[in-house]
């Protein structure tokens, strides 16, 4: 069997396993309250996630921060459409991804005979998430409420380990695909003009976005003189 998929697979039951356990054990010390089990409803959507991400990264040491990164996402993205609120515990949660990202950093330089420059990686992902969590401030203070300031943090947290100029892809495309969402809801009578949306499931696909369509985001980049 191919390795990319046997790895992916191992990774999808890892991300079930770890959501699960992490629900049953350690929620509460997380959230306020339970996130609702429908029929397994985020372990499935974790592991899911974790296949998707693995199989599109495969061969790339970036791929394991990523997945802790989307593991917090996960539980964000559910939690926020239950209670509508996005835990600040959860999003320091996804902290585990930036550590994790420096730690690989280190390795892949010292098993290339590099210097390892901590303060260059940690200024590029301290302006990512200035970048993005700022974009979501404007919309916020020009909106007067239209957006959380749990949503401001998401989004610092992807610019974090995306850097600025992903995180800016991950916002647009999230901006777009909330976009399409509200349309057909509207279109279809299922959701009123000024109904609220939870914005975290959308911050979790453009993530995912930007991952599944890595080259052409490269492409876009070098386009724009911005990669």
């Amino acid at each position: 069997m191919d390795p990319r998929l046997i790895l992916s697979l191992t990774m999808f039951f890892t991300g079930f396993l770890g959501c699960y356990a992490f629900r049953c054990f350690f929620i509460r010390y997380f959230c306020a309250a339970e996130l609702i089990d429908r029929y397994f409803a985020v372990e499935f959507m974790t592991g899911g996630l974790f296949f998707v991400i693995t199989y599109s990264m495969y061969g790339n040491s970036q791929v394991y921060p990523l997945l802790c990164l989307f593991f917090a996402l996960t539980l964000v993205s559910f939690y926020d459409i239950q209670h509508r609120i996005i835990p600040n515990r959860l999003v320091l949660l996804g902290l585990t991804a930036f550590v994790y990202k420096l730690y690989v950093l280190r390795q892949s330089n010292l098993n290339a005979g590099l210097t390892v420059n901590y303060f260059n990686a940690v200024m590029m992902s301290v302006i990512g998430a200035m970048l993005g969590g700022g974009v979501v401030a404007v919309i916020l203070i020009l909106s007067r409420g239209g957006m959380g300031m749990g949503d401001v943090k998401l989004m610092a947290l992807v610019g974090l380990i995306y850097g600025w100029q992903r995180a800016l892809v991950v916002f647009f495309s999230a901006v777009a695909l909330c976009g399409f969402y509200a349309a057909v809801m509207v279109l279809s009578s299922k959701l009123k003009l000024k109904s609220f949306l939870p914005f975290a499931p959308f911050i979790t696909l453009g993530a995912l976005v930007a991952i599944v369509f890595n080259q052409r985001v490269d492409h876009l980049l070098k386009l724009l003189n911005i990669a």
